[in-house]
């Protein structure tokens, strides 16, 4: 096949390497804590549904969570 790693196809995508130990930029972490709190927001049924809207809207994530709960649940989690 030969080609680029995925590695290498990675790090060029997200501009950063698998291999720098977690290092995040200051822009990275404030998207992660805006996500987190959308998220929070999202389950406690108070989001900003615009947020989800360019990955699969809220809906779409509310059915994951439920769908995930009820395999947690099957599995005795």
């Amino acid at each position: 096949m030969g080609g680029r790693s995925l590695r290498y196809t990675g790090e060029l995508v997200y501009g950063s390497s698998c291999m720098s130990g977690g290092v995040i930029s200051a822009d990275a972490e404030q998207l992660l804590e805006d996500a987190e709190q959308q998220w929070s927001s999202l389950v406690a049924g108070q989001a900003s549904l615009g947020f989800f809207g360019g990955v699969g809207g809220a809906e779409a994530w509310l059915r994951l969570r439920r769908g995930l709960a009820t395999a947690m649940r099957r599995q005795g989690r």
